[in-house]
């Protein structure tokens, strides 16, 4: 009998223990299953001048990711990653056509930039931008006031970007302008929506065509 007790009572501490670092445990965040690591990117190879870029030069070397994620009306959307009149600098930049008719019914349409083709945040390949205080690109419309907004970073999925930063509504005009996007203060240490590019209809109720050169970001 005095045997029985005393294993009834060594159970009753033991339940007892297990239920109190149960709670602590919730109440900690230890035993949250959906709690996600922090991630931290491939770290980002800046150049000796203080550059990691995103487009340079058609299939150069230095470029990173590629505008594979079209969005929204992507039907819509036109790209020549190669054109030859009149770039920035070098020998190419980008030429984007927005039609606004609509094909798919979203009202918008914009292009992330992606590595592998079609990532949404399924794959572990972002980088670590922490060094970046800046995003700088060129761009030029063809006509000039065209109205469009830029972003990094805000890709969800499996592996979500630490953070995101998007534009106000940029206006274009016929020649090449810098504009550049602030990024101290942000968590920039996994960033795989390296950039963005976003065209709502009501901006461009009748399209738009504009160009894009020398991307990057800078210490």
């Amino acid at each position: 009998m005095r045997k029985f007790i005393l294993i009834f009572k060594t159970i009753f501490v033991l339940l007892v223990f297990l239920t109190t670092f149960s709670f602590a445990a919730n109440d900690t965040g230890i035993n949250q299953e959906n709690v996600k690591e922090k991630l931290v990117g491939h770290k980002a190879m800046f150049t000796d001048d203080g550059f990691f870029n995103v487009y340079y030069d058609y299939r150069n070397i230095l470029n990173h990711h590629f505008p594979s994620g079209w969005m929204g009306d992507y039907g819509d959307i036109g790209m020549d990653e190669k054109w030859e009149d009149n770039p920035q600098s070098g020998e190419t930049c980008m030429k984007w056509t927005y039609s606004a008719q609509g094909k798919q019914g979203a009202g918008y349409a914009g292009s992330y930039w992606q590595r592998p083709h079609g990532d949404w945040g399924s794959y572990k390949d972002g980088f670590d931008l922490r060094q970046a205080k800046r995003l700088t690109f060129w761009a030029r419309g063809e006509h000039g006031n065209e109205k469009i907004k830029f972003q990094i970073g805000g890709l969800g999925g499996k592996y979500p970007d630490s953070d995101k930063k998007i534009s106000e509504v940029l206006t274009l005009s016929r020649d090449w302008q810098q504009f550049s996007l602030n990024l101290e203060g942000l968590e920039l240490s996994y960033i795989d929506g390296i950039f963005f590019w976003l065209v709502e209809k009501e901006m461009s109720p009748n399209g738009c065509v504009f160009y894009l050169d020398n991307i990057r970001y800078e210490k």
